[in-house]
């Protein structure tokens, strides 16, 4: 398939499957409660941590290899899934005494549901690989979606019945399911896919930074709700998980077409000694030119979107969204970084990144007693970017993408985030001094968001603009 329109597959394939997620929690909003959420959540970050030793970087091991056969695939296979079967014996051994520390039996419920996905994720994670190499978007998409909805009814529905903080539980353990199935049905690399017992030296090799990385990265998205469950409650961790979860909206549809496209791009380039500075601009370019301005916008609207979406119950969260949105906006233009860092075989590099962010979210928890939520979500974000630094410096110096790079790279962006965030905020003053009914004044803000964007977007004339003029009819028959 095409680079770009496998960029563009995935990128419509996750909007989508994000928008059905979306929908799906506006329910969940209204069928669980925040400690029910908030259970599910801590014991979600006892599975990732454990996960981190199942995985050992298989996605990006299988991706970043020059050449790929059925053998190297098995290998993969058969030592994630000796690794997830002994964790996963192991998760169910720690699941009481960690529920028992946090003095919420829920959470030791959770735990065992998610432990069955220790024995699904390897085939999911490898066939996906095998996909992801080729490009093969479509199927990928095919797969997500289908996985997507499925996860949907089934939260839903176990919510419905009564099953509360195990109803996620259940729906993850659903998609992962259908997602297995699917892959052997849509994979060209199920038909030979034998688990090996030999050839793990090499993944092992590469597993161990990647490892590292990973490990650190959940470290780096546990701390708040570990610290908040503990020091304050599954209540706390709800409202600010459900802030989080608004920001990383934007994660959720980006983060595949990086993950699909950007770590073999990026490979391939460094194979064939080109330079990655110029690929990283241009990505990052793109990336910040659609999720500056959404953050932007979401940092206005925190709680009228909250209040709208969610419910009442969750207003408390909307004061978090700010800081979490200035955090998010500030890393985006080192996105691809970590990618880059795997693509040139350095994924030690990308867990250096990621342990100066703990370590300053560390440093930073030992500043915040009780100052409250938002000065936890202020102090995390502070966090954030004096970690970043790091990034900025490893960029620069192995991919050749340096601070004054990223600047011009995403000038044009910042100039549409803030046409686009000033044209809908003063659309919404505008129909507030009008007398305007709520949902009016909402869609007189969103079209005028759209027409501050394009607008902008066309006086500086963003690159983006020349991505979306190429998804018209007939543009790649009048280009050639």
């Amino acid at each position: 398939m095409n680079i770009r329109r496998s960029v563009w597959v995935t990128l419509l394939a996750s909007n989508a499957g994000m928008v059905i997620g979306f929908l799906s929690s506006l329910v969940l909003a209204r069928l669980l409660t925040p400690a029910d959420i908030g259970a599910f959540s801590i014991a979600v970050v006892l599975v990732n941590l454990v996960a981190v030793f199942r995985d050992l970087g298989t996605q990006s091991y299988l991706v970043q290899r020059r050449t790929l056969d059925s053998q190297d695939l098995g290998a993969a296979l058969g030592l994630t899934l000796f690794t997830g079967a002994l964790l996963a014996l192991a998760l169910l051994a720690a699941s009481g005494p960690f529920a028992r520390w946090y003095g919420q039996h829920e959470i030791q419920q959770v735990l065992w549901v998610l432990t069955a996905s220790f024995l699904l994720v390897p085939y999911v994670n490898v066939l996906a690989a095998s996909l992801s190499r080729e490009l093969m978007a479509g199927r990928s998409a095919t797969i997500g979606l289908i996985g997507t909805l499925v996860h949907a009814a089934v939260a839903i529905g176990t919510a419905w019945v009564g099953a509360a903080h195990l109803a996620p539980a259940w729906a993850n353990l659903a998609n992962l399911g259908v997602t297995v199935l699917l892959s052997a049905l849509l994979a060209p690399a199920a038909r030979n896919l034998r688990p090996r017992l030999g050839g793990w030296g090499e993944p092992l090799r590469f597993g161990t930074g990647a490892t590292a990385e990973h490990l650190l990265q959940v470290a780096q998205q546990s701390i708040p709700d570990l610290v908040l469950g503990k020091t304050a409650g599954t209540h706390e961790v709800g409202l600010f998980s459900r802030a989080a979860g608004l920001v990383g909206l934007l994660q959720q549809a980006l983060q595949p077409t990086i993950q699909y496209t950007a770590g073999p791009v990026l490979a391939r380039s460094h194979h064939a000694d080109q330079p990655l500075g110029p690929l990283l601009a241009q990505g990052a370019c793109l990336v910040t030119a659609v999720a500056w301005p959404a953050l932007a916008l979401m940092a206005l609207f925190a709680a009228p979107l909250i209040g709208l979406l969610y419910g009442p119950v969750w207003l408390p969260a909307a004061p978090l969204v700010a800081w979490l949105a200035l955090s998010a906006a500030a890393r985006l233009p080192w996105a691809l970084a970590a990618k880059g860092l795997h693509g040139i075989g350095r994924p030690g590099l990308a867990a250096l990144a990621v342990g100066a962010n703990v370590l300053a979210r560390g440093a930073v928890l030992l500043a915040f007693a009780h100052g409250g939520l938002q000065q936890f979500a202020m102090l995390l974000a502070l966090a954030d970017l004096l970690a970043l630094t790091v990034t900025v410096a490893l960029a620069r110096r192995h991919l050749g993408y340096g601070l004054r790079q990223a600047l011009r790279a995403n000038a044009g962006s910042a100039a549409v985030a803030l046409a686009c965030a000033g044209a809908a905020w003063g659309a919404w003053q505008a129909s507030g001094a009008a007398g305007l009914p709520a949902g009016l004044a909402a869609i007189a803000a969103v079209a005028a968001a759209l027409g501050g964007w394009w607008a902008a977007a066309r006086a500086v004339g963003h690159p983006a603009l020349a991505e979306l003029q190429r998804l018209r009819p007939g543009a790649q028959s009048s280009r050639a």
